[in-house]
């Protein structure tokens, strides 16, 4: 879908920095599945929200707003199963929002 609209897509094994392989490619956005391995993904998104220098990525969360609701971070959450029109009008708007830092973010209520 997103390599379809243009976008460079890189996927990345089980274990990989996602913080790292975001800053080699100067990436302008994380799309994680909340499904594939929940601690993997809370470990990924507290990396990305490391205090000492927090990421500016932003994060798309396919099927996650419970999860992406703990981190202090850009991002956006998208229902799973994502629909197409879904993921491209949250992966642009991230994008056009431009990088900030994760503790620019307001917490959402619980």
């Amino acid at each position: 879908v997103l390599e379809g609209a243009g976008f460079a897509v890189r996927v990345l094994a089980a274990g990989e920095s996602v913080r790292r392989a975001a800053e080699d490619m100067r990436a302008a956005l994380i799309m994680m599945d909340a499904s594939a391995g929940g601690a993997d993904v809370r470990r990924a998104l507290e990396e990305l929200s490391s205090a000492d220098a927090p990421s500016t990525t932003p994060v798309v969360m396919i099927g996650g707003a419970d999860v992406l609701r703990d981190f202090d971070g850009p991002g956006a959450a998208v229902a799973k199963p994502p629909r197409k029109r879904d993921l491209l009008e949250s992966a642009r708007a991230l994008i056009t929002a431009g990088p900030r830092p994760w503790s620019e973010r307001r917490k959402r209520p619980s």
